[in-house]
């Protein structure tokens, strides 16, 4: 069992903590030394040169996904940011590592919501990967921008960002 926010990083979620700012529109959480800090799940990846994809182009198919979750579990709505989407966008241009699931963002939303079969409330801990559904229902985290990215290969890098951060250590999700 991994509690939440110990150890290695669960699967593809990133968390960051940086002294500076990605966007000066973005309101990442700052600690009391300044340094910025946020979440950035993604789950597929490309190799090679990217063409954007614009996650406005299929909003709807990554917000529905996980305010559906989210109210399964009493947590408000996220609402849709468009500078996190503008960040994720960036951030998805610049990626350049292997992998491929899926190509629709509903499909991988989904995919990430049914970690939930993986996460023990009581325990606040995960039999397997579980950090993605954690991270999607995180009930302190308002706001969600997300992207996705085709690659020159044919694989996809879907990706969102998420303020204020979630999957903080010692603390339950909802």
């Amino acid at each position: 069992m991994q509690k939440i926010g110990e150890g290695s990083q669960i699967s593809q979620l990133l968390s960051f903590s940086s002294k500076h700012q990605p966007s000066s529109n973005i309101n990442f959480s700052t600690n009391r030394n300044g340094v910025t800090q946020g979440s950035i799940l993604y789950l597929l990846l490309c190799l090679g040169p990217s063409h954007s994809g614009h996650a406005h182009d299929s909003q709807a198919n990554f917000f529905n996904v996980h305010n559906a979750a989210r109210s399964q579990v009493g947590v408000p709505p996220l609402t849709w940011d468009n500078t996190l989407a503008a960040f994720a966008q960036s951030y998805a241009n610049l990626r350049n590592v292997i992998a491929n699931l899926s190509t629709h963002a509903d499909h991988t939303v989904r995919a990430w919501v049914n970690e939930k079969a993986n996460y023990d409330y009581n325990s606040n801990t995960c039999s397997s990967v579980c950090g993605h559904y954690t991270q999607v229902v995180w009930r302190n985290s308002l706001r969600v921008g997300c992207a996705k990215v085709r690659c020159d290969n044919g694989s996809t890098f879907i990706i969102c960002c998420y303020d204020p951060r979630g999957n903080i250590r010692g603390q339950r999700p909802y």
